[in-house]
């Protein structure tokens, strides 16, 4: 406690300050991203992708390549099948994997409205986002790839043990 203190190793420091930085900057934008989406402002949501971003909604919502596309997307989508959603993303895990480069992890539970042939139904939404993230040469973090992974959109008054799939 008295004795010779090691020395401080600024490099080694400022390293580790920013892999906490990165991975700040890439929980904030995620739950930014959350918030445009459900404040509906579709076109701010697709801004944070890269220019060749992709949105990748499996089976049930597609793929959508380019940052034009992935907004194009988020309008159509609001207007046409989620008219409501609110975003819960938890369990965040979030790794810098270097210093331009991270990975990001979230459980998605969402109540929101459903629009489909039968109209629109109150409905649970649940999966896992598996995003990966860049940081720019003018450093801003943005994604370049956000995949959901759909386990349930199921109807509210009917549940996920019933019909985990609203609309199959």
């Amino acid at each position: 406690m008295f004795g010779k203190e090691a020395p401080l190793d600024l490099h080694a420091l400022a390293a580790r300050l920013d892999a906490t930085e990165a991975v700040q900057a890439v929980g904030n934008l995620k739950a930014h991203y959350c918030w445009l989406l459900d404040a509906r402002r579709p076109a701010e949501a697709g801004a944070l992708f890269t220019e060749d971003g992709v949105w990748d909604g499996g089976e049930l919502f597609g793929r959508h390549e380019g940052r034009e596309a992935v907004s194009r997307f988020f309008v159509d989508v609001q207007r046409d099948r989620l008219p409501f959603s609110l975003h819960g993303v938890l369990t965040p895990y979030i790794e810098r994997r270097s210093p331009t480069e991270a990975f990001g992890r979230w459980h998605l539970n969402m109540p929101c409205t459903f629009r489909d042939a039968d109209g629109d139904r109150a409905v649970w939404g649940g999966g896992w986002y598996e995003d990966d993230f860049v940081k720019g040469s003018d450093g801003v973090w943005r994604a370049r790839e956000m995949r959901l992974t759909s386990h349930y959109w199921t109807p509210l008054d009917r549940g996920w043990v019933v019909e985990p799939f609203a609309g199959a």
